[in-house]
């Protein structure tokens, strides 16, 4: 039996004999109360129905389309479209993966994880469940061209040229009260006008803690970074946000 089969099956099987969900059936045939996740026959396909969104829909033909439009961010979403799966005989599940520095979300099957989209078809190839029309996997990637024209405005700002100098005379009490965004001190360093806060900036970066545990208890000591390390830190830690989304040419992994 395909999965609109199985299905229609499980309907005639299962259906509500009265009440508002007259002729559907509960997804979770042991748990007849939760009628907001329930299975469908609409005549020309059978769908798998999440509160007001049909999630699955399943073709005569055996194609699985899967239509989570916009929810599948949600867990509860992701759970009932994995049990709809397994209610097709379909080994099969949805999930969200990081990958590439992304969070993703997928469908998982035995023969790998694809990206998800709305409207994604699955399909059997040689008696293998895959995805008939495979998308791309994105990537997060440095943006280096924001990069550059950061590095280019620290430049022409003058605060790389005074660095050494403000490096050499950043003491302790030179740094800021309380938390800075990182947004917020690329933009200070980028700009003339921001050059009364340039060494609290920089002494920000240059100083830091560590604890020494003794058998006495636990004390906090301070070191400076050197001014290349202070340099290397503060420019990644400035740009670590510039990035840019790419797709990639993965689309199963």
């Amino acid at each position: 039996m395909n999965p609109y089969e199985l299905l229609k099956a499980h309907v005639a099987e299962h259906r509500y004999t009265r009440g508002k969900n007259k002729g559907d059936a509960p997804l979770d045939a042991s748990r007849r109360r939760r009628d907001h996740e329930r299975v469908s026959n609409r005549g020309d396909c059978m769908v798998v129905r999440k509160s007001y969104t049909d999630v699955l829909i399943a073709y005569p033909d055996g194609q699985v389309a899967v239509t989570c439009k916009g929810w599948g961010t949600s867990p509860t979403t992701r759970t009932a479209v994995t049990h709809g799966l397994h209610l097709m005989g379909i080994r099969a599940s949805m999930g969200s993966v990081r990958y590439r520095n992304l969070s993703q979300l997928v469908i998982r099957l035995p023969v790998g994880s694809f990206r998800y989209y709305d409207g994604m078809m699955l399909v059997q190839d040689a008696g293998k469940w895959t995805v008939k029309e495979p998308v791309p996997f994105r990537a997060k990637v440095r943006d280096t061209e924001r990069v550059g024209v950061w590095d280019e405005a620290v430049k022409f700002s003058g605060f790389k040229e005074l660095f050494p100098i403000l490096h050499m005379n950043a003491e302790m009490e030179h740094r800021p009260r309380g938390y800075w965004d990182p947004h917020h001190m690329t933009e200070l360093l980028s700009s003339t006008e921001g050059a009364e806060d340039w060494l609290a900036v920089v002494a920000a970066f240059k100083w830091d803690s560590k604890y020494k545990y003794t058998p006495g208890g636990a004390t906090r000591e301070w070191f400076a970074y050197t001014r290349q390390e202070t340099w290397t830190k503060l420019r990644s830690t400035l740009t670590k946000e510039m990035t840019k989304t790419i797709d990639t040419t993965d689309i199963c992994f």
